[in-house]
């Protein structure tokens, strides 16, 4: 989102949560609008607010603020989806809804009741509402639930920062074929596959170390994935370092074997897009739209199996040839992408 905000020229007003995922307050001006530091043509709205305070929030700078149009980051979300269709009913505002790959088959597939649940409930109110959806690939327009094949789609590809050329690639230690680090990076909820990256790694030899990059979102979860790695005996080789900005441990990515994501769905895959474009290759599901090369290694998700020969396979690869391999395909990507004014100029016609 921040990479195509960068690009664009309107007045943008983003809404969001001052809180992190486990519920704390960040370090960020509360309650009020303020220019986003990187770009001023862009406010920022960090609530602090829970429950009655948030809903009465997003309903008056909804109802308030100078825009034209909702851009709406989620589905499965009340306060931030629903509601403010509801509003944008009020106010007469136009509706974007960009569904991030849950509606794809393996999101809806974990705790499908609920979801069928909202879906029921939300249905009827769609015909009222007649929201545009911005799907970023073919496959999470092919897995679009029937009744929503009816509803204004547009395929537009995700932004992304740029990837290191070629003649930025680091040459030296690239002929080692001894990298043993392996990299998670995604939240840390069962959609991810965090689990089954970490019964790879008790199948894997032990020098390979695991290093998992993401914040839980569930305390259940959470204590799963620990029991986990106690109970195989990974302490050593597996740890859990949170949350870090891409910018900030991208050095240390960079000089891993590969990033495993045994992922059961994504409409696109930024970390998988963020490993290659430093020149770090991918094990990865058959869940994702990235195709087999060199660098990327599709396994089939239900045969975990084929992770660990992924893996291995990679080591015994030419570890310069595959890192330039892993840089061509992001620069494919990132060539391919149409100007950001496009984007804008088709979704809000």
């Amino acid at each position: 989102m921040a990479n195509l905000l960068l690009q664009v020229d309107q007045r943008v007003f983003v809404f969001t949560s001052a809180r992190d995922v486990d519920g704390q307050l960040l370090d960020v001006p509360h309650d009020r609008w303020v220019s986003w530091s990187r770009k001023k043509n862009i406010s920022v709205f960090y609530c602090s607010g829970k429950g009655w305070r948030k809903i009465f929030s997003i309903f008056r700078e909804v109802l308030t603020t100078e825009s034209r149009t909702l851009w709406l980051q989620s589905f499965f979300d009340f306060q931030f989806s629903v509601l403010p269709q509801i509003v944008s009913l009020l106010s007469g505002k136009s509706v974007i809804i960009s569904p991030r790959g849950e509606l794809m088959a393996g999101a809806l597939s974990l705790k499908s009741k609920r979801k069928n649940t909202f879906i029921s409930i939300i249905r009827p109110f769609y015909f009222f509402s007649r929201p545009k959806l911005h799907l970023t690939s073919k496959e999470e327009y092919d897995q679009l639930p029937d009744w929503l094949q009816n509803i204004p789609s547009k395929i537009f590809p995700n932004y992304c920062r740029k990837p290191l050329s070629l003649t930025d690639l680091p040459t030296k230690n690239l002929t080692d074929t001894a990298f043993t680090n392996i990299v998670f990076i995604a939240r840390l909820v069962p959609k991810k596959g965090v689990e089954i990256a970490i019964d790879v790694m008790a199948k894997l030899d032990k020098k390979f170390v695991l290093d998992v990059y993401g914040d839980f979102e569930d305390d259940k979860f959470k204590r799963l994935i620990i029991d986990k790695i106690h109970s195989l005996g990974l302490t050593n080789r597996v740890r859990l370092n949170g949350f870090v900005p891409f910018e900030d441990c991208s050095e240390t990515i960079s000089k891993s074997l590969a990033l495993i994501l045994p992922t059961k769905g994504e409409n696109f895959g930024h970390s998988i897009y963020d490993c290659l474009s430093v020149g770090t290759p991918v094990v990865i599901s058959d869940q994702t739209p990235w195709r087999s090369s060199m660098s990327i290694k599709v396994c089939d998700l239900t045969k975990p199996i084929e992770f660990v020969g992924a893996i291995m396979q990679i080591q015994t690869l030419d570890n310069l040839n595959t890192r330039q391999d892993a840089l061509q395909n992001a620069s494919e990507y990132y060539g391919k992408l149409p100007p950001a004014k496009k984007f804008f100029a088709e979704i809000l016609s």
